[in-house]
């Protein structure tokens, strides 16, 4: 995940993920961001659905549901629906921004039919439109300012 997810934007913003405080709970609270290993998905109508969050864009409090029966492809399917939480979509999604949808080649992390390990500069810009940043840096006259543009 943490390589998947850095790269370089459309403006040409260096991106870096580091993943750290991973907890094994037995319960979660309103509010918590966490994922659900499950026998099945709540909420879809195929049984060949790996997984699925209950919110595209919401990078702060969302439930990622992954079926437990994976094994080795747990990780690309909590990569892939982790990408849905800081609101990539789907290629053939009709909500996907064209110009999102026309960057992604065939092996891209968030195509329908592949399990691709690759993201656009492209879908690193949408990605910031998602993900708060707390991250200030102090400038002249203690001012403190953020990397990102928080539309």
């Amino acid at each position: 995940m943490e390589n998947i997810y850095s790269g370089v934007d459309s403006e040409g913003v260096s991106l870096s993920t580091k993943v750290n405080n991973i907890e094994f709970v037995n319960s979660v609270s309103s509010g918590d961001y966490y994922i659900d290993f499950v026998d099945k998905i709540e909420g879809v109508s195929s049984p060949l659905t790996m997984g699925k969050v209950n919110n595209i864009g919401n990078s702060q409090s969302n439930r990622i549901q992954i079926m437990s029966i994976l094994g080795s492809e747990t990780g690309e399917v909590a990569s892939h629906e982790f990408g849905h939480t800081v609101g990539l979509r789907h290629d053939v999604d009709p909500a996907n921004p064209p110009h999102i949808k026309q960057s992604m080649k065939f092996v891209n992390l968030m195509s329908s039919d592949t399990n691709g390990k690759t993201l656009t500069k492209e879908q690193f810009s949408e990605i910031k439109k998602n993900v708060p940043t707390t991250t200030k840096v102090e400038t002249e006259n203690n001012q403190s300012i953020s990397p990102f543009n928080q539309d």
